[in-house]
């Protein structure tokens, strides 16, 4: 059996949860102070899924895994913890409502920052290559004089005249006499010549 790499964020069909679950502690505290520490776990589990999965069904056996409790267990505590939320087919939290509207919205805030602040650094960049390539493209044609010439067509077509660099220069001066420098190699040594 071969690991699979888990699916990122990205690649699945619901939308991204906000990384972190807030809690304002001061009125946690006051709400939950009459509750058991067993029956304020079971709160705070309820509400740590909700972060997670959105608010839970109203049935008693989700709930009570959820909680990690046997179902009698579930069956006494869960009369406390229903003041808490508005129960009709799921459990409705108004305050997790609220904290996870906040955070979609700072989300979606921030997924448009992020997307503007892309756009300009592309367009930044961008722009900046365009400045390197013309430099580029001017340092290369530096030893080039380039001319411009129009055909019959009207269209503009680059002629490069021939100038040559200096070292190519030195070259052709070094070869220019080859054939007056063979016509002497042959009256010298009367190559080409019948000696009959």
């Amino acid at each position: 059996m071969s690991a699979t790499k888990p699916a990122s964020r990205s690649c699945t069909s619901n939308p991204p949860r906000p990384f972190r679950f807030s809690v304002q502690l001061p009125e946690l505290m006051a709400d939950t102070a009459h509750l058991e520490p067993e029956e304020l776990g079971c709160y705070l589990r309820i509400l740590f899924s909700y972060w997670r999965v959105g608010p839970p069904k109203n049935d008693d056996r989700t709930l009570s895994r959820i909680v990690g409790l046997p179902l009698k267990e579930w069956a006494v505590i869960r009369p406390e913890l229903e003041p808490f939320f508005d129960i009709g087919r799921e459990w409705i939290h108004w305050r997790q409502d609220e904290e996870l509207s906040a955070a979609y919205e700072a989300i979606t805030a921030n997924r448009k920052r992020t997307a503007a602040a892309t756009a300009a650094r592309k367009q930044r960049n961008d722009q900046r290559d365009v400045v390197r390539n013309d430099q580029r493209n001017d340092q290369r044609d530096d030893g080039l004089d380039v001319a411009r010439s129009e055909d019959p067509t009207g269209s503009k077509q680059e002629a490069k005249s021939k100038t040559k660099s200096p070292a190519m220069k030195q070259d052709f001066d070094r070869y220019a006499d080859f054939d007056s420098d063979v016509a002497m190699a042959e009256e010298s040594f009367a190559a080409g010549v019948d000696h009959a």
